[in-house]
């Protein structure tokens, strides 16, 4: 009978950004609760489709459109006491510059390498963690498509 109310996964989507050496965009969240290395991207609205999340996720927080080149994966994690349930989509940057615009959330934008980011694990979202782990892995694969 208690199952009947468990919380619902709380369904999510972002954007895995390569830069030309292979670093990804991630974005820094500074607020009163949070501290951590973040993949932009964030929760799906009623309705929508992980893709569309994604890409409008990007636009709130960095201020890009981005091009999404394929569905990378998907992850389920807990954080704060929560299922989440994360797809990754690889995308591309057509133009603009990422730029954290919640300032009250994001304080940096940056593109880090995977060996920045293997050395401070505990400065990382469990989101990131588990991505790396699926590239350490070879499970996912973020080499570009050839178009």
């Amino acid at each position: 009978m208690m199952g009947r109310f468990a919380m619902q996964p709380l369904r999510l989507a972002g954007c895995v950004i390569p830069d030309p050496q292979g670093r990804l965009l991630m974005l820094h969240r500074r607020t009163a609760s949070l501290t951590q290395w973040e993949i932009p991207g964030g929760k799906l609205e009623r309705d929508e489709e992980a893709d569309a999340a994604a890409r409008r996720e990007l636009l709130e927080e960095t201020g890009v459109e981005v091009h999404i080149e394929r569905e990378l994966g998907s992850t389920e994690f807990q954080q704060n006491g929560r299922c989440m349930v994360y797809t990754w989509f690889l995308a591309s940057i057509p133009h603009g510059r990422p730029r954290p615009v919640e300032a009250d959330v994001h304080d940096r934008c940056d593109f880090l390498g995977i060996d920045q980011l293997l050395d401070m694990p505990d400065a990382l979202s469990p989101n990131v963690r588990k991505l790396i782990e699926e590239l350490n892995t070879g499970r996912i694969i973020i080499a570009a498509t050839t178009h």
